[in-house]
């Protein structure tokens, strides 16, 4: 080889390394900082329209009841559908009825209720449990 060939691939080569690190750097802000516009606002949460069932207790009374996307009674901790004369207990919060699947999740309802909001609205349509016989 030629030195000035042997230059030339020299100075290519740090040409295409430095091109390397320049398109990686974009990648690695464009992963960072998303596609979004400057103005639009982030949202983390916003708040759900919790999926409830209206029925009567045994008084008469009209009592909310939590249920799935798909109206089935469901415990908000773990996600399963649970009907309400198999449920191990149950809290009322803010007007609504959440049944409880199992002791763990009954418990710590009654010392949590913030964690059963949260629960309740993190349930999707595509993402629960069914353990109740179909109609």
């Amino acid at each position: 080889m030629t030195l000035g060939r042997t230059m030339w691939l020299d100075q290519t080569h740090r040409i295409l390394s430095r091109m390397k690190l320049l398109l990686g750097s974009a990648l690695v802000c464009l992963v960072l900082t998303g596609c979004k516009e400057a103005d639009e606002p982030v949202t983390i949460n916003q708040p759900a329209e919790l999926p409830v069932i209206t029925v009567q207790n045994e008084s008469g009374e009209e009592l909310r009841v939590f249920t799935n996307p798909h109206g089935k009674v469901t415990c908000p901790l773990m996600n399963v559908a649970t009907a309400p004369e198999k449920a191990v207990g149950f809290v009322d919060i803010e007007g609504i009825r959440y049944y409880m699947c199992c002791d763990g999740c009954s418990n710590t309802a009654k010392k949590d209720e913030k964690r059963v909001l949260i629960s309740a609205e993190a349930i999707t349509p595509a993402f629960f449990i069914d353990d109740q016989p179909s109609d």
